[in-house]
């Protein structure tokens, strides 16, 4: 029983390595043997609980892409939607609170980019932006404005990814947000 919890150990301490070399550098800074330095592991335990650089980059994407299907199941959108509530609603989902300042953000979108390019991982992100996109779309069927949820969604992505390249605080990207939700509510109702 103990090496099975010392394997258990191992792999975590592995993954969370790795993990934090994506965050810090990219996915080609990550080795069996960058990994088992900052795991402070054996070089062969990186290659014992992971075959390939491949099987342990899927690894690291699956442990990150669940966490993050979790925590976006977590959202509790308003019984009665407002275009505040709706704003909120978007940006909860699609701007993690750890990545809320214009570094972290843009990190995200730098890794995100670059997983689309790894085989093997193009799938899983793929599948992960159509999870995050059936979600919205559910949730403004549920709320009666089916209609939009995609011009909402582009929205919020498309002012985030100007925010990127301009001065300004998170605050003032959630009002820009929050001001085209109101007025694309506003254009919907006129319809």
């Amino acid at each position: 029983m103990t090496s099975t919890n010392g394997d258990a150990s191992t792999r975590e301490k592995i993954l969370r390595a790795a993990e934090e070399i994506l965050v810090t550098q990219s996915f080609s800074a990550i080795t069996h043997r960058s990994v088992a330095k900052l795991a402070e592991v054996p070089l062969g335990s990186t290659t014992y609980h992971f075959k390939d650089k491949a099987e342990l980059l899927k690894e690291v994407m699956r442990n990150i892409l669940e966490a993050e299907s979790k925590r976006r199941m977590s959202a509790e959108p308003a019984e009665i939607p407002s275009a505040r509530a709706i704003a909120d609603f978007l940006i909860y989902l699609f701007v993690p609170d750890e990545f809320r300042n214009r570094t972290s953000l843009a990190i995200l979108y730098e890794r995100l980019l670059e997983a689309h390019k790894i085989e093997g991982l193009q799938h899983m992100v793929a599948q992960d932006q159509a999870d995050l996109f059936q979600t919205v779309e559910r949730q403004f069927e549920n709320w009666g404005i089916a209609p939009i949820a995609g011009a909402a969604m582009a929205l919020v992505e498309g002012r985030a990814v100007q925010w990127l390249n301009q001065d300004g605080s998170f605050e003032q990207l959630e009002q820009r947000i929050r001001e085209d939700t109101a007025l694309l509510l506003a254009a919907k109702q006129q319809q």
